[in-house]
């Protein structure tokens, strides 16, 4: 398992590989963000396993953004979630979205994103053009 970060105290935000243009294009204006891959967080390439970064993400206190809704419902990977406290937010709906759509998705409920920085985890997020709403969380411990 890669080593934790421990020397990026002003990084909030962790953009998920499958969201990886939208994670550099966030990360090019805002000094809180860090995806796979990125300079700054180096332990975390874009074929690293969600098993391997949960943790990571979780333990590092960050919100991770991504697609992937599949993490809440793989149970290796829910467990994970739920030890480590991790804070999710997947973005759900139409499928057909581009990348553009998704930044601009994004961009535009940011200020409710980042208002969920104070949500202690283990917690799950959908983002769909109407807000940020509450998932409910599967699995046990």
């Amino acid at each position: 398992m890669p080593a934790k970060p421990t020397s990026l105290p002003d990084v909030r935000f962790f953009i998920d590989a499958d969201l990886l243009g939208v994670g550099k294009a966030l990360a090019r204006v805002r000094k809180d963000v860090v995806h796979p891959g990125h300079p700054r967080c180096p332990q975390i390439r874009t074929d690293t396993p969600d098993s391997e970064w949960l943790p990571l993400v979780g333990e590092s206190g960050w919100i991770a953004i991504s697609r992937n809704k599949r993490i809440r419902y793989n149970p290796v990977e829910n467990r994970l979630l739920r030890r480590h406290g991790v804070r999710a937010i997947f973005l759900t709906g139409r499928s057909e979205m581009t990348s553009w759509d998704r930044l601009v998705l994004i961009v535009r409920h940011w200020d409710a994103i980042e208002a969920s920085l104070d949500e202690p985890g283990p917690w799950v997020k959908a983002l769909t053009r109407n807000g940020l709403g509450e998932l409910k969380m599967t699995g046990h411990l």
